[in-house]
C-alpha cells in the first residue's frame, strides 16, 4: 500500500447504483446514524484502539469514491491515523447533556457525505458522566449495509475487549473487500452472459399489467425523489396471529407478510399479478460473512393472484417465488435494472416494494459491566417525517420474534399527502386481521380501497 491509497478500482454494480442515487439527491443527505447510548465503566482508549482495528481490516471504512478520468472509482485510503472523536458534554449542566447528545445525532444525519474526497464513514464518542458515553457510527450506503453492521459491531466490540484488558489485538485473515468483489463481478458478467440472464427479467415485465396505486393529486416529479415515512407498528395481538399462521403454514413470517402486503396491492389497484422487490443480504459464502461492505441485493417476487385465490393459496404461491428469486438473486441490482429500463421512473422493478428485517437491532457488548441501548434522535414515531427513496411504495417491517411488528412506510411525495402513510398502514393491518381470522377468505373478500 502507498501513501497515495489502493486503486483507483472500479466500483461494484450495486455502488454504482448507490453512487448514481446520491448524485441524483445532490447533497440531501438520505443515511441513518447509529447513536448508541453506553451505560457503565469505559476506557476511550482502548474505544480508539478498537475502532482504528476495524478501520484497518476493512477497505470500506476508508474508501472514498471519486470520478477518475470521467469514470466512477474506488480509491482505499491508507488506515493512518483517524482517532475517534471525542465531544465532551460534562462541562453542561447535567440538565442539558441529554438535549446536547440528540443534536449532535440530528446534526449528523442532516449532514450529507462528500463521497469523493471525505470519509463515508463517520465516528464520534460522546461522555455525559464518567459512566455514560454515546458513541456515533454514521456510515454512508455506498460503503456499509445492514448486515455489516452487525459484523462492524462485533468486531470492535471484540476488539475493544481485548485492548482495554491489555491483550494483543488478533491477527486474523483479512475478509472479502468491495475491490476483490469488483473484480469478480465484472470477470463474471460477461456481456454475453449478462444478455442471456436480463431476456427472462425482459420478457416478464411485458407480460405484467399495470400497476394503478391510488393517489392524492395528480403526478407532479420534482428534483429529488422526497417520500414520506412514518413509523408506526401492528398490534401485538394481530401480529402474533400473524406469527402463529405462518407456524400453521409451515412459511417464514416474512412469506406471510408478504402475501398479505401483495393481496392488499391486488385489492387495491384491481391487478392479479405484480411485481416487488425486497432487500436480500446476499451473503453466500463464508468469505462474505464477516466482511464490511455494501453485499446486499434486491430479491423481485412476481407475485400471481389469479382466479381469486384463498390466502392459503396466495401463502403457498408466494413462498414458492421467494425461492424462484432466490435463485434468480445473484444478477446485480444496477445491472438488472439498466438492462431492463423502459424510461420510466421509478422504474416498474423499483417502484414498490416490501422489506423484513428480522435480525436484532445493533448491539455492543463491549463488557459484562456496560450496557448499550440504541437512541431514537430522530423521533420518527411522532408522525411523518421527509426522507428519499426510489420508490412510489414501500414497506420496511421489523419483526423480533415477539411484541409488535413495526412497520415503515413511505410514499412518494410525488403522488402522496402527508396522511398517506398511515392510510397504507391502515390498509395493510385491515388485510392481516382478515387473513389471521380465516386463512380461507378469498382474495376478492379482502379489504380494498
Amino acid at each position: 500500500m502507498t501513501t497515495h491509497g489502493l486503486g483507483p478500482y472500479p466500483l461494484t454494480a450495486n455502488q454504482e447504483w448507490e453512487w448514481d442515487f446520491d448524485h441524483s439527491i445532490g447533497s440531501a443527505p438520505y443515511h441513518r446514524p447509529v447513536l448508541l447510548r453506553l451505560r457503565g465503566p469505559l476506557h476511550p482508549c482502548a474505544l480508539r484502539e478498537a475502532v482504528a482495528a476495524a478501520v484497518r481490516r476493512h477497505y470500506s471504512l476508508r474508501t472514498r469514491y471519486p470520478l477518475v478520468d470521467g469514470c466512477r472509482m474506488q480509491v482505499v485510503d491508507p488506515p493512518g491515523s483517524r482517532p475517534l472523536p471525542l465531544v465532551d458534554l460534562t462541562s453542561l449542566p447535567v440538565g442539558e447533556r441529554e438535549e446536547s447528545l440528540l443534536r449532535i445525532g440530528r446534526a449528523d444525519a442532516a449532514t450529507p457525505f462528500d463521497l469523493a474526497g471525505g470519509t463515508t464513514v463517520r465516528w464520534a464518542l460522546v461522555r455525559l458522566a464518567a459512566d455514560h458515553h454515546a458513541l456515533l457510527v454514521s456510515p454512508h450506503h455506498v460503503a456499509v449495509d445492514l448486515w455489516s453492521m452487525s459484523v462492524l459491531a462485533a468486531d470492535v466490540a471484540d476488539h475493544y475487549r481485548r485492548a482495554a484488558a491489555g491483550e494483543p489485538l488478533p491477527l486474523r485473515p483479512a475478509p472479502l473487500q468491495p475491490t476483490d468483489w469488483a473484480q469478480a463481478e465484472r470477470e463474471h458478467w460477461t456481456p454475453e452472459r449478462l444478455d442471456t440472464a436480463l431476456a427472462p427479467w425482459r420478457d416478464a415485465l411485458a407480460r405484467l399489467p399495470a400497476l394503478d396505486l391510488p393517489a392524492d393529486h395528480p403526478p407532479a416529479p420534482g428534483p429529488l425523489p422526497e417520500c414520506w415515512l412514518l413509523s408506526t407498528h401492528v398490534e401485538t395481538e394481530l401480529s402474533d396471529a400473524v406469527r402463529a399462521l405462518s407456524r400453521r403454514h409451515g412459511v417464514t413470517v416474512f412469506v406471510t407478510l408478504l402475501a398479505a402486503f401483495h393481496s392488499m396491492l391486488a385489492r387495491v389497484c384491481d391487478v392479479d399479478r405484480l411485481v416487488t422487490y425486497s432487500l436480500t443480504a446476499r451473503r453466500h459464502s463464508r468469505a462474505m460473512e464477516d466482511a464490511v461492505g455494501l453485499y446486499s441485493d434486491y430479491l423481485r417476487i412476481f407475485a400471481d393472484l389469479t382466479g381469486d385465490p384463498t390466502f392459503a393459496q396466495v401463502l403457498a404461491r408466494t413462498a414458492d417465488r421467494v425461492l424462484e428469486g432466490q435463485d434468480t438473486e445473484r444478477l446485480p441490482n444496477e445491472r438488472l435494472l439498466r438492462g431492463t429500463d423502459d424510461g420510466t421512473r421509478p422504474h416498474p422493478l423499483e417502484r414498490v416494494g416490501f422489506n423484513m428485517h428480522n435480525t436484532p437491532p445493533v448491539s455492543f457488548p463491549v463488557s459484562d459491566g456496560t450496557r448499550a441501548a440504541a437512541i431514537d434522535f430522530d423521533r420518527h414515531g411522532e408522525g411523518p417525517v421527509t426522507t428519499y427513496w426510489r420508490a412510489h411504495l414501500f414497506f420496511d417491517v421489523f419483526d423480533f420474534s415477539s411484541g409488535p411488528i413495526a412497520l415503515e412506510v413511505f410514499t412518494a411525495k410525488e403522488l402522496y399527502a402527508s396522511t398517506a402513510p398511515s392510510e397504507w398502514a391502515r390498509r395493510y393491518s385491515a388485510v392481516l386481521a382478515e387473513v389471521v381470522a380465516d386463512d380461507q377468505a378469498p382474495l376478492s373478500r379482502l379489504p380494498g380501497r
